[in-house]
């Protein structure tokens, strides 16, 4: 992005890590509605650029708090949300998700992921496999 800054959490360089130059190629490569983020442990949806209003979607439907966060120097919401103008949602899932099973998962935040993507209808119950073992 237009903002990076070195610091100890970033690479070297503004495109100095592999899966950032990948990122970045495919930003270049196609023209993107939305980019949807998955990360932990703040708790809550946050956006960057022209996200509010899906952001305040995604809230609802995750049944979380809108997360507005300063802007990240040098990060995808810094570059496709302030710099090329893409709406860029974040799920801040909190720390115990990382056990949950899929199926408790997608029965949590399913819904609200179709809402980020441009939907809005999912069946009650959709699973994503056997629901015999629950964590």
């Amino acid at each position: 992005s237009n903002n990076w800054l070195p610091g100890k959490r970033r690479g070297p360089a503004a495109l100095s890590e592999p899966e950032t130059r990948a990122l970045f190629h495919l930003l270049g490569a196609r023209r993107l509605q939305r980019i949807v983020t998955v990360h932990q442990p703040m708790v809550g949806i946050n956006w960057d650029g022209p996200g509010k209003n899906l952001a305040r979607r995604v809230a609802a439907a995750a049944r979380l708090p809108m997360l507005p966060m300063r802007e990240r120097r040098g990060s995808i919401g810094s570059y496709a949300g302030r710099d090329r103008n893409i709406p860029v949602i974040t799920f801040e899932l909190p720390q115990s998700a990382a056990t949950m099973h899929p199926d408790r998962l997608w029965a949590r935040y399913g819904r609200a992921l179709l809402v980020s993507i441009g939907g809005s209808s999912l069946p009650p119950r959709a699973s994503l496999g056997s629901t015999s073992s629950k964590r």
